[in-house]
């Protein structure tokens, strides 16, 4: 079903599967959507989810073509499609886009990490290995208007700009509490 979101905000809000969803939107809408974002199922094999993640490869590649090709059909001439996805498929992903778009149209493949090597998550690592990071493809009709906003390496490199090096496991602990104690003293 389509149910007009808000009419100030020119949007729909659809409960739907989503390829039936962009089914319904292809005719209404073909080469007029400037964003399509796209968060496939990572084929983990885990089905507690919402929605099945436990495909043959081959499955997943025909569901996600199918997607991307309709996906392709509603992106307007200067807009993107992006796909999000972690490492179990992202070369599957690559190659099937680079078939779908061709390779001159992969605008960027960005790495996103999910976690630190360190910390609560690592204490399990002797039972799995962590997941440290995903990835968003970012796929180009033509040539799309992209406004890169720049921010200051001192402004967001706040935590990273000291290095200690042969501190041990004790001395890391200490200056930790001292310097948590720092940062809730000063708040």
């Amino acid at each position: 079903s389509i149910e007009n979101f808000d009419e100030q905000c020119d949007g729909l809000l659809i409960h739907s599967e989503n390829f039936q969803a962009l089914n319904l939107l292809q005719e209404r809408y073909r080469e007029q959507v400037k964003c399509v974002y796209i968060d496939p199922p990572y084929n983990t094999g885990g089905d507690g989810f919402a929605y099945k993640d436990s495909y043959q490869h081959s499955s997943w590649l025909s569901m996600m073509s199918d997607r991307l090709h309709v996906g392709n059909v509603l992106r307007s001439k200067s807009g993107f499609q992006s796909i999000s996805i972690d490492e179990k498929e992202q070369k599957r992903l690559s190659m099937l886009c680079e078939d779908i778009y061709g390779s001159e149209s992969i605008l960027n493949l960005v790495t996103v990490k999910m976690s630190e090597a360190s910390g609560v998550k690592m204490s399990h690592a002797d039972k799995r290995l962590i997941k440290l990071k995903e990835y968003v493809y970012f796929i180009k009709n033509g040539n799309p208007k992209i406004n890169v906003i720049r921010i200051p390496g001192e402004s967001w490199n706040e935590e990273y700009k000291t290095y200690i090096d042969g501190l041990s496991r004790e001395n890391r602990e200490t200056l930790r509490e001292i310097l948590e104690k720092e940062c809730c003293d000063s708040s």
